[in-house]
């Protein structure tokens, strides 16, 4: 199957930053994922700090895989516009500074197709972000929020001053009553990152989040179409809830290995 590159996100462990990272390595992935908000800040780093940090990273042989920016707001609202994207350009800026490719953030929704005007300012500020990736060297991957992928696909399809892709999450389809397999594959050439993450639905609201393999994700259909389709980048194991971070992530990392090995 495809070469793997399976990394952790280091906020699942709920552990100091430098215990998390030597978590990571343990539980055998070969990258992590940092949350720029709330774990990593660029304004905390400057380049002694970046040093040191991908020191101790390339000693336990660690790569970035990817970092998020969770926006509180719809990316495009208009209230504090100017500074979400200028908090956002930085931490594309810091992303490169860590040899990081990948820059995932929670996608808008939609509008209308009456609204036009909104329509126009998303495709701006999607056009301005892709834009500045393709200068610097990183891709800014949406994060599906519940929506069909033709109206995301519809958005993306319209920008056209560099790339900006798709962070997949099937736990997110699942949780929206949809299946992750179909989404995936309406997103197969937009994939830029892929989110190692399971949940079950729910009957009367948003679905709960599970330990990889213990949720509705189909793990094998959807591996094996991620090799069909090609995809080389980042699978990046994720876990908000649970009372075992550390055993769920770890387990995780070896379920995915011994799918992708054919056991």
């Amino acid at each position: 199957m495809i070469p793997l590159q399976i990394a952790v996100a280091t906020s699942s462990f709920r552990q100091p930053l430098r215990v998390s990272i030597d978590t990571a390595a343990q539980a055998g992935a070969t990258g992590v994922l940092f949350d720029a908000r709330s774990e990593v800040r660029p304004a905390d780093y400057g380049d002694t700090a970046r040093r040191q940090l991908l020191h101790e990273l390339d000693e336990r042989r660690l790569k970035v895989a990817a970092i998020t920016f969770p926006v509180r707001r719809q990316l495009h609202e208009l209230d504090q516009l100017d500074r979400r994207l200028e908090a956002l350009r930085g931490v594309m800026q810091f992303a490169a500074q860590l040899k990081c490719r990948v820059v995932t953030v929670n996608a808008m929704r939609s509008p209308p197709e009456s609204d036009a005007r909104e329509a126009d300012r998303i495709q701006d500020i999607l056009n301005s972000l892709a834009q500045f990736g393709n200068h610097i060297g990183v891709t800014v991957a949406l994060t599906p929020v519940g929506e069909s992928p033709e109206k995301l696909i519809g958005m993306l399809s319209r920008i056209q001053q560099g790339p900006i892709a798709v962070d997949f999450d099937p736990a997110g389809s699942v949780r929206s009553h949809r299946n992750p397999v179909n989404d995936l594959r309406s997103f197969a050439s937009w994939v830029g990152h892929f989110q190692v993450h399971d949940a079950v639905r729910g009957q009367d609201g948003d679905g709960k989040e599970t330990a990889v393999g213990r949720g509705e994700v189909d793990w094998p259909a959807l591996l094996a179409l991620l090799h069909e389709i090609g995809y080389r980048g980042w699978m990046t194991v994720r876990r908000t809830d649970g009372s075992d971070p550390v055993g769920d992530v770890s387990r995780a990392v070896e379920f995915v290995q011994r799918i992708m090995h054919g056991g």
